[in-house]
């Protein structure tokens, strides 16, 4: 049994803990959190027996926890995740990864050192339809253009609009729409293409911060359109064209439902059964490879050419967190 712990007790931990029930091979064991009455609200509603802590170091260095799941504000992610590292703890770091490039390397790095397995918590890469997706390219012939876009309103904007400002929407901590939404259009981009020879990037800022954007990204014989806002509703969807047809998906962060379109006229739907939280399939490959030890080599890769590109739209369209200051 992996006894594992979270730390940070927003929405997203709640739906972490709901999948994760369904993982057999864990137990919620812990959750530690600034806000100690936070914290024992989430463990009594998970398991009542679960230790809260305060403090990332007691944490850390707590013998009987093996695995820690991260889902704090984007910015705390490389240091929270080497902290745990160091403490020999196996961790699943919620997405976007890190701020940038150079601290992906650092905590993959951290993650060598220490023998313990690091995952990126970015929930479509292990959901079965992308899995659909990657083996049914070739029924596509030569792709020639693609579309990814994630377009939600979001609440927040409201609140933004009114002065008060979410971590969400905050540079400070690492925040915007390129690291919440376009984060998912630029990593199945990079998992099924490879990374870019190119990238053309443009951004909508509101109140200092950005809140939509699109990306053009040159391949060899290909075009890649990316398009994400939380100041605009538009759906989440995906559109890959070949010279033998095209494919079209439900939902780019879910694809629940995925058809290929045949030049002549036929439909063919990729079945497989979607899972209501898509999150444990993430669970469920994390377990699987702490149980085996065996490290997570190529979603490693791809998590750092997707921070590569990451870094290379921050720097065409001027947007600079605090982790990028330090590392220069």
């Amino acid at each position: 049994m992996i006894r594992f712990a979270v730390i940070g007790t927003s929405f997203i931990t709640e739906w972490f803990l709901n999948a994760a029930k369904e993982c057999k091979e864990l137990q919620f064991a812990a959750v530690c959190s600034r806000d100690g009455q936070k914290g024992k609200e989430l463990a009594q509603r998970h398991n009542s027996e679960a230790r809260v802590y305060t403090k990332l170091e007691e944490l850390a260095q707590a013998s009987d926890i093996d695995a820690v799941y991260i889902a704090s504000p984007n910015s705390l992610h490389c240091e929270q995740a080497i902290l745990m590292m160091n403490g020999k703890k196996h961790v699943l770091c919620e997405k976007p990864f890190a701020s940038n490039a150079e601290e992906t390397e650092r905590m993959l790095e951290v993650a060598r050192k220490n023998k313990v397995i690091l995952l990126e918590g970015m929930r479509s890469a292990f959901d079965p339809g992308f899995q659909k997706i990657k083996e049914n390219l070739g029924e596509l012939g030569t792709i020639r253009n693609v579309t990814f876009q994630f377009c939600q309103y979001s609440s927040r904007y409201d609140e933004l609009k009114a002065g008060k400002r979410a971590n969400v929407f905050s540079w400070d901590y690492s925040g915007g729409v390129l690291m919440d939404l376009g984060i998912y259009c630029i990593h199945p981009m990079v998992e099924l293409f490879g990374e870019p020879k190119k990238v053309l990037a443009n951004t909508v800022m509101v109140e200092g911060v950005d809140g939509a954007g699109s990306i053009i990204a040159e391949y060899e014989e290909m075009q890649v359109n990316l398009s994400y806002s939380k100041i605009s509703a538009g759906g989440s969807f995906g559109q890959i064209q070949g010279e033998s047809g095209y494919m079209t998906i439900s939902d780019i962060a879910a694809p629940n439902e995925v058809i290929i379109h045949y030049n002549d006229g036929t439909e063919e739907i990729l079945e497989y059964r979607p899972a209501g939280m898509n999150l444990i399939y993430e669970i469920k490959q994390w377990a699987e490879l702490i149980q085996k030890h065996s490290m997570p080599e190529e979603s490693q890769m791809i998590t750092r050419q997707v921070m590569k590109v990451v870094d290379q739209v921050k720097k065409q369209v001027g947007i600079q967190f605090p982790a990028d200051k330090e590392g220069m």
